[in-house]
């Protein structure tokens, strides 16, 4: 199996995981420009003090075989971090969304079959 059918199989199982946790996906694998890609973009509505806030989402998946090497969360430095908030503000411009629509960076690693779905795992960075 080669590097790409690998990484589609796991952002699959991260999009069910998603799903079932009642996330709507809006899109995977979106690419804007030549910045680079979100794997998945999605909405998910969280109750904060007792009203429900729903969150646009730019959710970047990774695998590994095992966390001996720091892991898939380690995979998500701080230059990924960087092009995927280019990318998602690309997003947010070519859909019009306004900047105050509530929104959050999340991390869904997926460790041998360990799925952690890691919430505001990062700031946007510029």
């Amino acid at each position: 199996m080669n590097t790409r059918t690998i990484g589609a199989k796991y952002e699959k199982l991260a999009q069910n995981h998603l799903t079932e946790n009642g996330c709507k996906i809006i899109t995977t694998n979106y690419h804007f420009h030549k910045m680079g890609e979100i794997d998945i973009i999605y909405y998910d509505t969280v109750n904060e003090f007792g009203k429900d806030v729903r969150y646009l989402c730019f959710g970047e998946v990774k695998y590994r075989k095992s966390n001996q090497s720091g892991g898939a969360i380690g995979a998500v430095n701080y230059q990924k971090q960087r092009k995927i908030s280019a990318v998602a503000m690309g997003f947010v411009k070519q859909y019009d969304i306004n900047l105050n629509h509530p929104m959050r960076f999340d991390v869904i690693t997926v460790d041998g079959n360990d799925i952690n779905w890691l919430k505001n795992a990062f700031y946007y960075v510029k």
